[in-house]
């Protein structure tokens, strides 16, 4: 009898996991829309270019930014005011779902290479920041804050700040 009785539970515990693993794989099919935003689908392509000079700290509110609309792009210039070259040798973003695109390559939260992007006196270079609003998949709705950080050889550091509400 005590026999009978351990494998009844050992089918019902492997019918519990079973169900767990099926429900598990539904819900990450179901979320991989989310995911899966490639970098090619973008909103907010327009000609506003937004200035930043080296060594200042700039915050724009960017408003609704939908997330099946794609990627949320926004053009930089960045401009070297300062009496010295500049050379950028640090691009960070706040967040993985952020990243910043300098001379064709892209930097983000995890980036270890350091940008090539030399800047003399009076020269400017336009930077692009790539948002994806479907990074955190469907719990990442609502207002969000995201910061970029350049840091040039001279530890000069240039901060963008942006808000908007993903819906």
């Amino acid at each position: 009898m005590h026999k009978r009785y351990m494998k009844y539970n050992l089918y019902k515990f492997y019918t519990i996991i079973g169900i767990i693993i099926i429900l598990l794989s539904i819900g990450v099919i179901g979320l991989s829309k989310y995911w899966a935003t490639p970098l090619n689908i973008v909103q907010n392509i327009d000609a506003n270019i937004i200035e930043v000079e080296i060594g200042t700290e700039i915050t724009n509110d960017f408003g609704n930014i939908l997330q099946e609309d794609g990627n949320f792009v926004q053009n930089y210039k960045v401009i070297n005011n300062e009496s010295s070259l500049q050379k950028i040798n640090m691009a960070k973003t706040s967040c993985a779902c952020t990243k910043v695109e300098i001379n064709g390559e892209f930097f983000g939260m995890h980036s270890f290479k350091k940008p090539k992007l030399n800047l003399k006196p009076g020269e400017s270079e336009i930077i692009k920041v790539v948002y994806d609003p479907a990074f955190h998949g469907p719990f990442g709705k609502g207002s969000i804050k995201r910061t970029i950080t350049l840091l040039s050889e001279n530890d000069i550091e240039t901060k963008i700040h942006f808000y908007a509400v993903v819906k």
